[in-house]
């Protein structure tokens, strides 16, 4: 056979030398942005497991055997509509669901879930001993090490105490979330790092044609060089010795491992960044919640309701109850132009100036004008926004509703007396478009059994996949379906056929509904 000549050899070795530091750097990079994205994942999957079980807490489950006889308790059902509500803040979040231990450590059994098509039923049992975060959660929050793919997909758990009043553990709340996010990122990296390898490769080939061409001492220094390289010192440099063929083979490839270390970093500042931004949206979404009303309103004779989701972490709607000393009780709507943070704090300062402007005015026109003239003064021209807003008030004495509507959505009256619906009049422009607005009030009777829904426009414009939208009819329809039902019962009821009808489509508005009815 005859003998390959000395430059081809060369070539190839110079090539195989090059793909073997390219790979091992590519695969470095890869792994370490990898792991580094799961890390963060888990690290958020165990706040919001935290944070979802404070919000739950332990009572109810505590008041539960478990068995499949408590589902249809009140307190069962009660626990099912809070973990729907959590799992319904993130499309990615696949369940939530609560554990309780049994008289075997390897044992557990399920008290509740919120997926409403794989419905768990209270009391089955459940061998943890196949996931050691989950028997190590009663200590506090954790979360599973590796994605798990099973036939619903792939998905990551994370696990928070529930504890009593005493602070002892009662059970374990888990959340699976979706990791298609993860997921994509990962085959955007690993596809990133096949072209660099590629390129990488293309660019050996070349070098080495050049190279085979000389044979001279300064090849061994960029031999050793490489090998410098490629167990990860991507600051050593390369030492130029001429300005050939060789030199520029230097030259690129300190080129290359500078721009391989500058990739690394930068990819790791922009995924801390990414993070703090997340965690900062987190906490304002967490703030927005709070602002929002997080009780009942205990008053005899009055069921009221209310609910907002924000289509982003934070969002422009808001609602609110204001017991007047137990003999008026005024409630609020409203929804900002826009969505997401500019619209969450538009509607903060809003607020503010409304809540201050009720406790000295009994007119919800009035009320809605002074409020208007300040926004405009002080807010609106800075923000170039402005606001719907519904404000009425009920005399429990007089049996009285008044109330004034500055642009926003016509609310629904239902009157059981002739079990049918009106919709209400709308009085003025939003509030921050011009100063000196006058907004009327209009009043009318409410007897036992009457209803009063507001609404806004993510409700009614709502879409499903074929670009059809829910519209006012549809919600009246759905409402006089569920009319009977007390409000909260009617708010969840209402909110499941709104999103049944929207279906896979992600949702476009903020979604807020307020329910007031006389019993």
């Amino acid at each position: 056979m005859k003998a390959l000549k000395f430059k081809t050899r060369l070539a190839i070795t110079f090539f195989l030398l090059s793909a073997a530091v390219s790979s091992y750097l590519v695969s470095f990079a890869y792994t370490r942005a990898v792991t580094l994205q799961m890390d963060q994942l888990r690290t958020r999957l165990m706040q919001f497991a935290a944070l979802s079980s404070e919000v739950v807490g332990g009572q109810e489950t505590a008041r539960l055997v478990p068995s499949k006889m408590d589902m249809d308790m009140r307190e069962y059902k009660d626990l099912v509509s809070k973990l729907r509500r959590i799992k319904s803040i993130h499309q990615d979040i696949a369940d939530v669901y609560i554990l309780v231990p049994t008289a075997d450590p390897g044992k557990m059994k399920f008290v509740a879930n919120a997926d409403e098509e794989q419905v768990i039923d209270c009391g089955e049992e459940y061998d943890a001993t196949r996931f050691p975060e989950l028997m190590k959660a009663s200590g506090g929050p954790t979360a599973d090490k590796e994605i798990t793919t099973d036939r619903w997909g792939a998905w990551l758990s994370g696990y928070a105490p529930l504890r009593d009043g005493e602070g002892r553990t009662i059970g374990i709340l888990g959340v699976d979330i979706s990791a298609q996010t993860v997921s994509g990122l990962v085959k955007q990296i690993r596809d990133r790092a096949v072209m660099v390898f590629i390129a990488t490769l293309i660019f050996a080939v070349l070098a080495a044609n050049l190279a085979s061409w000389w044979l001279t001492k300064p090849l061994k220094n960029i031999v050793n060089g490489m090998e410098q390289v490629s167990k990860g010192d991507l600051d050593h440099m390369i030492e130029i010795g001429a300005d050939d063929e060789l030199g520029a083979v230097a030259r690129n490839f300190n080129r290359m491992a500078a721009e391989l270390k500058k990739y690394i970093a930068e990819l790791m500042e922009t995924t801390k960044e990414r993070e703090r931004l997340n965690k900062e949206l987190e906490i304002a979404a967490e703030l927005q919640q709070a602002m929002l009303p997080h009780y009942d309103i205990n008053i005899e004779g009055i069921d009221i309701a209310g609910m907002s989701l924000p289509a982003k972490q934070v969002g422009g709607d808001y609602f609110d109850y204001i017991d007047q000393e137990g003999r008026n009780i005024g409630f609020v709507i409203a929804d900002a132009t826009g969505k997401g943070l500019n619209s969450s704090i538009f509607m903060t300062n809003s607020k503010s100036i409304f809540k201050v402007i009720t406790t000295g005015e009994s007119s919800p026109g009035k009320v809605i004008q002074k409020t208007n003239d300040l926004v405009v003064k002080d807010v609106s021209d800075a923000a170039a926004m402005f606001v719907t807003l519904f404000y009425g008030i009920y005399d429990r004495e007089k049996e009285i509703f008044r109330y004034s509507n500055a642009g926003h959505n016509p609310p629904i009256f239902f009157d059981r007396s002739e079990n049918k619906v009106k919709v209400l009049n709308v009085h003025g422009v939003p509030i921050g478009i011009m100063e000196d607005q006058v907004y009327g009030d209009d009043e009318f009777k409410l007897d036992k059994g009457d209803s009063i829904l507001l609404y806004t426009d993510g409700v009614v414009e709502m879409m499903n996949a074929e670009q059809e939208m829910f519209g006012l009819s549809g919600f009246i329809k759905a409402f006089m379906e569920v009319k009977d039902l007390p409000a909260k019962e009617m708010l969840a009821a209402l909110k499941e056929k709104v999103f049944a009808f929207s279906g896979t489509r992600p949702q476009f508005d903020d979604f807020t509904l307020l329910i007031f009815k006389v019993k």
